[in-house]
């Protein structure tokens, strides 16, 4: 199978099937309210009950052809998601609303996507997140106990021998003290951080403030930026570094941050070659204040391409 991931084509065709999940930001429901699909279907967080939360339910609610499941089990979210991807047809083109995924059920649905699309000839799925306007954090989680790991099972990266160096890649979030946090567990040999450039002050005023202390043991030149809006590009540095620096080390990604950083973390735990990294998941102990999020009202996202190489070699 041959998986090419590209700039996001356009979001304004008819999904197959549109995939998402209900949670309390209010960003929640604007791509299942905007972009056209012949089927929906998502998850509602059903322990949410916040206002927020409520009027996403509603939305969806009342949009045509929409399938609610409660699936707050992963193994049960796993068991939804593959059996609605085996109905899916060759040339199908699936739309995914990773707004309000969390990192564990992104990376099970985009495991099973790539398992279902090699049973196809061709598959297209569109990675689309809807961007929030700025919303303080959560001032308790910096003193919350953290939580780390790979994200899934199939996320372990590839077993190589330790006595390679390990390297670590993290993508910056505005949660306080979290990245210094995951730097001192993995104590890597070396590490670059990647800051999200969202082109809002005050965005970027609360992440130097909760990533002082990491960035103060980093050189300038291991600081990279990305454009939080052009998923493409994005994707295209972090796939350059992890190329660079897979034959000579053991890599972890660490994404947090904006959530398409976490699926271009996710895509690149899925590659199918011999130094694919490991992906892991930060997290808090225990259930967190929710913070509401608003859509700034764009669309930004993926498309991922997957070719069966016979399909591929007929086409060309």
């Amino acid at each position: 199978m041959i998986r090419r991931v590209l700039p996001l084509a356009g979001a304004e065709h008819s999904y197959d099937v549109l995939i998402g999940a209900v949670g309390y930001e209010s960003r929640s429901s604007h791509i299942a309210s905007t972009v056209r699909a012949r089927q929906r279907l998502y998850f509602p967080y059903s322990r949410q009950s916040s206002a927020a939360f409520m009027r996403n339910l509603s939305v969806l609610e009342s949009l045509k052809n929409t399938t609610l499941v409660k699936a707050d089990n992963l193994e049960n979210f796993a068991t939804a998601v593959d059996r609605t991807l085996s109905d899916i047809a060759d040339k199908s083109t699936v739309g995914i609303d990773i707004s309000s995924l969390d990192r564990r059920r992104l990376a099970i649905l985009l495991a099973s996507l790539q398992r279902r699309a090699q049973e196809l000839n061709t598959l297209r799925a569109d990675l689309l997140y809807a961007p929030a306007a700025f919303s303080p954090p959560d001032p308790d989680l910096s003193s919350s106990p953290l939580e780390a790991g790979p994200v899934g099972p199939a996320f372990h990266g590839l077993l190589r021998r330790t006595s390679l160096p390990l390297t670590a890649i993290f993508g910056l979030g505005y949660e306080p003290q979290r990245a210094i946090g995951a730097f001192e567990l993995l104590e890597p040999s070396r590490a670059w951080a990647f800051w999200p450039d969202s082109n809002d002050p005050k965005y970027s005023s609360a992440l130097t403030d909760a990533n002082r202390l990491l960035l103060s043991v980093f050189e300038p030149r291991d600081v990279i930026r990305y454009p939080v809006l052009d998923p493409g590009e994005t994707y295209y540095r972090l796939e350059s570094l992890v190329s660079g620096v897979s034959d000579a080390s053991r890599i972890v990604l660490v994404p947090m941050g904006p959530k398409i950083f976490a699926a271009c973390c996710i895509l690149l735990g899925l590659d199918e070659t011999d130094n694919r990294p490991a992906v892991w998941r930060i997290g808090v102990s225990g259930r967190s204040s929710p913070v509401d999020a608003h859509a700034r009202g764009d669309v930004v996202g993926l498309t991922v391409q997957y070719f069966a190489t016979k399909a591929l070699a007929s086409s060309s």
